[in-house]
């Protein structure tokens, strides 16, 4: 695997796993347009609307288990099995021309009216490594990226990095078929209270590279870590093949 980095115009080192890494444009790659209604992927059901009340801490019992919280935000997943295959019942929907996964039992449970803050994950492996997708995509893409930073980002030299970086500069318009599709996943770590999960990503090209993300359980949902630079990940990489990942995705 080839180490790379890329950067924004301001200086702020975007390693969102969705966007596509500088050193693949470089290389003379040309994206492949495509447009939102030809991507493939199945409609799940409306998830619930987003609650007033943001998600509380929850209790554990003695083996670690994370107890449902008595607050509405209760995903009926418990398992603390780490995923060694596609995990079963995820449907997929497409945001911004990426298709993020969506499970009834690990969540998002709660989705904004607008359709751009996903909360509610499972205080389980699974959960985690939804949110790693939605948030790591979300924090960058959605119209409501100052929520996301300031609720679902761990408080640190990282987000205030991000904040700091990117000031006052807006969405950029999403161009068909120059975001990743979601190819693979594989844990480093997980134990309840942190997960480190590798999201490989596809380009139209072909290329793929996989990127670290790492996520915490904080007031009652995961919350994603930025490293001191603003960015969730240190570096992405080239690879050739899903060889030692999961397949995994809704294109």
């Amino acid at each position: 695997m080839t180490e790379q980095h890329s950067k924004t115009d301001d200086g702020l080192e975007d390693s969102s796993p969705f966007r596509r890494p500088a050193f693949l444009m470089s290389a003379g790659f040309l994206a492949v347009v495509a447009v939102l209604g030809a991507v493939t992927f199945i409609r799940s059901p409306a998830p619930r609307s987003e609650q007033s009340t943001a998600p509380q801490a929850s209790a554990t019992t003695a083996n670690g288990a994370p107890q449902a919280p008595a607050n509405g935000c209760s995903p009926g997943d418990t398992s603390q099995q780490i995923p060694t295959a596609a995990p079963a019942g995820i449907t997929w929907q497409v945001y911004k021309t990426m298709a993020l996964p969506y499970s009834s039992t690990a969540g998002p449970l709660n989705v904004s009216a607008d359709g751009e803050v996903a909360r509610c994950f499972a205080h389980t492996p699974v959960g985690a490594l939804i949110a790693a997708v939605h948030l790591s995509s979300r924090y960058v893409f959605s119209r409501q990226w100052r929520v996301i930073a300031n609720e679902q980002v761990v408080p640190g030299p990282g987000r205030d990095a991000y904040l700091k970086l990117r000031g006052n500069r807006g969405v950029d318009a999403v161009t068909p078929g120059s975001l990743g599709q979601i190819a693979g996943f594989q844990f480093v770590t997980y134990d309840p209270q942190t997960a480190v999960v590798q999201l490989v990503m596809r380009f139209s090209s072909g290329q793929m590279s996989v990127s670290a993300v790492t996520v915490k359980w904080q007031a009652g949902d995961w919350k994603l870590e930025l490293k001191p630079n603003g960015s969730p990940s240190n570096s992405q990489q080239l690879v050739s093949s899903l060889a030692g990942f999961t397949p995994w995705g809704g294109v």
